[in-house]
């Protein structure tokens, strides 16, 4: 994993959480978002490199390399009045601060000192309903498999990002190379594409996740700073400008999005004409930005009247109503988590992660009033050999309770679910999805 270093005096632009790390062994800086690099026994001037995630209207100015580094980043198209939003973090005296820490720290994760319901990965006594969806997943059969190497570019899948059903039981598959949304129906046949790649209207950059509300397709674009609306292939108007969103999720009247506010983490929940109803602060709490930054990334699902949230990093997932009123907390007691280590040396902080270690990858709503949690466990076998994961632990969660089961070893990583199909991703050895009925 790649390293992560302050300076005394800092400014970072404000932007969309990235998922890339670098590893060429130059020093990086990460804060909102966009990743910027460069050889530090270099001068900083002209040194730059553009990571593939990095608005491409990006400027870099010098001015003292001791104490400041300025990073100016337009968000807006050429043709538009330019834009320079920036963040000035000063870290004097952070060594003061108990720097040399091994993070989690179960004290500073949100809600710390409140119950949580334990779910365990085998045994423990739950509901009989939820009992019976988990045999159902449990028992669930592969019934269409969409991708291949060769053949028709319609089923050569490049990078999957993000599956989801439109309500006309088709799938579809949120393609980052190229970036565009593949379209299959229910037997795996191949439908018109929507959108192609570019800067333009209804043009996809840097897609990130897609969902439904009502007849309307949502497609965030991490380049762009924006939500974009289809409807039956069209675009459905002008695309909707977001800043600092990581992750959203739609219900049948509201939307929920994931945002990365002064290095931690909200939720804000939207009304269906697009007002702030409120907002839930799920932040990691570390005293250090960084530390917090990189703690407080994390994943969400919307049901009809729950909003349901983890911090990846951690065991914990927290329920929500629409009005922000904490319901339940849930903890997998089987979660070995990551370790990151933060140091303080004498020219700034330090933040490095291991690859090993269990990881919340996804929450996604199956049967009516449930969700899965499924748990990603990398082990030091699996690193070597550069698997994105050695194991999936899924557990199925009441959304009313916060009881739950552990489901299966052999179920695999679920993207999206109706009431009867579920859409499994595989990257390896090639991207596939797959169609389980259940």
């Amino acid at each position: 994993m790649g390293s992560w270093r302050t300076r005394r005096l800092k400014a970072f632009c404000t932007g969309i959480g990235s998922e890339q790390n670098d590893t060429s062994g130059s020093v990086t800086f990460f804060r909102l978002g966009p990743l910027f690099s460069w050889d530090p026994s270099q001068s900083l001037a002209g040194t730059i490199r553009q990571d593939s995630c990095v608005p491409p209207r990006i400027a870099i100015r010098e001015n003292d390399p001791k104490t400041t580094v300025m990073v100016l980043s337009s968000f807006l198209p050429p043709s538009k009045p330019t834009l320079v939003i920036m963040v000035v973090l000063v870290l004097c005296g952070c060594r003061n601060r108990s720097a040399n820490q091994l993070h989690p720290i179960e004290s500073l994760q949100p809600y710390a000192s409140e119950e949580r319901v334990p779910i365990t990965a085998r045994g423990g006594i739950v509901s009989s309903d939820l009992e019976m969806v988990a045999d159902r997943l449990r028992a669930a059969k592969q019934v269409v498999r969409i991708g291949s190497q060769e053949g028709s570019d319609d089923y050569r899948i490049g990078r999957i990002v993000d599956v989801a059903f439109d309500t006309d039981g088709n799938v579809l598959v949120l393609d980052r190379q190229p970036s565009l949304i593949r379209r299959y129906d229910s037997t795996g046949a191949s439908l018109p594409v929507w959108s192609k790649p570019g800067p333009g209207p209804g043009e996809l950059e840097s897609p990130k996740a897609l969902d439904l509300m009502h007849d309307t397709l949502l497609v965030l674009d991490l380049r762009k700073q924006a939500l974009l609306r289809f409807s039956h292939g069209s675009v459905a108007g002008s695309s909707i400008p977001v800043l600092g969103v990581r992750q959203f999720c739609t219900s049948d009247d509201y939307q929920a999005r994931f945002i990365d506010e002064r290095g931690g983490a909200t939720i804000q929940i939207l009304s269906e004409d697009g007002s702030v109803h409120s907002k839930i602060d799920v932040s990691y709490n570390a005293d250090v930005p960084i530390t917090m930054s990189q703690l407080s990334r994390g994943v969400m699902a919307c049901l009809p009247e729950t909003v349901i949230s983890s911090l990846s990093a951690l065991p914990s997932i927290y329920a929500h109503d629409r009005d922000g009123k904490l319901l339940w907390i849930s903890a997998v007691q089987d979660f070995t988590p990551r370790v990151f280590t933060q140091e303080a040396k004498s020219d700034g902080i330090y933040i490095s992660g291991s690859f090993e270690g269990d990881h919340i990858s996804a929450l996604t709503a199956v049967a009516s009033g449930y969700l899965l949690v499924q748990v990603t466990r990398s082990t030091a076998e699996s690193v070597a050999q550069g698997k994105e994961y050695a194991s999936v632990q899924p557990y199925l969660i009441d959304s009313e309770s916060g009881q739950g089961v552990f489901v299966s070893d052999s179920l695999p990583e679920i993207a999206a679910a109706t009431n009867e199909y579920l859409a499994a991703t595989h990257l390896l050895p090639f991207s596939q999805v797959t169609l389980l009925k259940y």
